[in-house]
């Protein structure tokens, strides 16, 4: 399969690459990516744990491993993980639609709905606002029943 090549590719490029300061950390992150796909979620964490104790103010990681931890079930993790990056760039909305989808599964509807139209007034247009736009119909289709 796909993910599994990329996983594989990946690897290789870590074996040649241990010491890397710049790019291990991406690389890393890739591969945790990856492997979240497949539902190893587990290795993903240590990848991105990895990432972040080499670059600990990596925001695209915290967000990332957040939403591993959420799928979890891990809450306090991920939304540690969330309030970090957001200390770090409040103005990605990334940041803000994984905390929706945290509050989300948590049962607290109106605090989502806050992210994600938080998501819409940073970003318009792209996949992260059409999720953010798709999350909220899910929610009032749910509400109209």
């Amino acid at each position: 399969s796909q993910p599994e090549r990329s996983r594989a590719l990946l690897t290789i490029a870590l074996d040649m690459l241990p010491g890397d300061p710049v790019l291990l950390p991406a690389l890393l992150e890739d591969r945790a990516l990856v492997l979240s796909d497949l539902e190893q979620d587990e290795a993903a964490l240590a990848d991105l744990d990895a990432a972040l104790a080499r670059q600990p103010e990596r925001v695209s990681a915290l967000v990332l491993r957040g939403a591993v931890q959420r799928r979890l079930g891990r809450f306090d993790a991920a939304l540690a993980d969330l309030h970090r990056a957001m200390g770090l760039d409040a103005l990605d909305p990334q940041v803000w639609l994984e905390r929706g989808n945290l509050y989300r599964v948590q049962g607290d509807g109106e605090a989502a709905r806050q992210d994600w139209m938080t998501v819409l007034r940073l970003t318009a247009e792209g996949p992260l606002a059409e999720a953010a736009r798709a999350n909220i119909e899910s929610m009032d289709v749910q509400r109209d029943r």
